[in-house]
């Protein structure tokens, strides 16, 4: 058992190391929610990602009525598709 441990411990360095420098060149930024896709679908490091059709944010795009309805909400992923409710009321709680 002692002798497992002593190789484990030898290998873990080695084997992190590696991780890190091999890992590092293969990191890729997505500017969807969550970090799942792009707006635009673009390539990011030579990997295509999928374009968002909708993309609600809660923090941004927002648009409330005196009562704090929520009258439209904009999409965030550039195609649109914004949310508004079809009656006047009930409005969307945005709570």
């Amino acid at each position: 058992m002692r002798d497992l441990l002593r190789t484990v411990g030898r290998l873990a360095l080695p084997v992190l190391a590696a991780g890190l420098l091999f890992g590092a060149g293969s990191t890729a930024a997505q500017t969807g929610p969550g970090g799942v896709g792009n707006k635009d679908g673009s390539t990011v490091s030579g990997v295509s990602q999928p374009q968002n059709a909708l993309w609600l944010r809660a923090d941004e795009g927002v648009t409330t009525n005196g009562s704090g309805g929520v009258t439209d909400w904009a999409d965030q992923s550039g195609n649109g598709n914004d949310g508004a409710p079809e009656l006047s009321s009930p409005q969307l709680d945005p709570s």
